[in-house]
């Protein structure tokens, strides 16, 4: 019997001079190196300049999940910022749905709620990587990790 494992773990912290690429990418490759496994891997981490760039190209067959937390946090300042509290608080909670979806008819009846709420918002959802995010959308299952608490 083939039995899935979830493996959480906390890797390293990083002290760096600026979160730059060629930073993330010294950092991933090292990384790779002591993780000695042709094991498939899913990141998450905040989307930091460079790491969203360093991730898929040491990783190429690997899945970068983006955290949520930081998601909303983006999704509150770019997209629902100029609207009032009832209705900010709403559309986030309209995010989380697209995000928590558990298969594609959730997943459009969602963001068909938040079109109604406000299109711009959709169209954030739709610019911002909602492959990296989504559970419909992301590739590979995620275990339930939507947030990592070191991102």
């Amino acid at each position: 019997m083939d039995h899935i494992s979830l493996i959480k773990c906390k890797v390293s912290f990083l002290q760096q001079d600026s979160k730059t690429y060629e930073n993330w990418k010294w950092f991933l490759n090292n990384l790779k190196k002591a993780l000695l496994s042709e094991r498939r891997t899913v990141f998450i981490s905040d989307r930091a300049k460079g790491l969203k760039e360093a991730v898929p190209e040491i990783f190429p067959m690997d899945h970068h999940g983006y955290c949520l937390r930081h998601i909303k946090a983006n999704f509150m300042t770019e997209a629902a910022a100029r609207y009032r509290k009832a209705l900010k608080d709403s559309m986030v909670k309209t995010l989380n749905k697209v995000a928590f979806a558990l298969n594609e008819s959730e997943y459009v009846v969602a963001l068909t709620e938040m079109e109604r709420k406000s299109p711009e918002a959709k169209d954030w959802i739709l610019r911002n990587d909602v492959e990296h995010w989504a559970n419909t959308q992301f590739p590979r299952e995620r275990y339930g990790q939507m947030y990592s608490n070191l991102a």
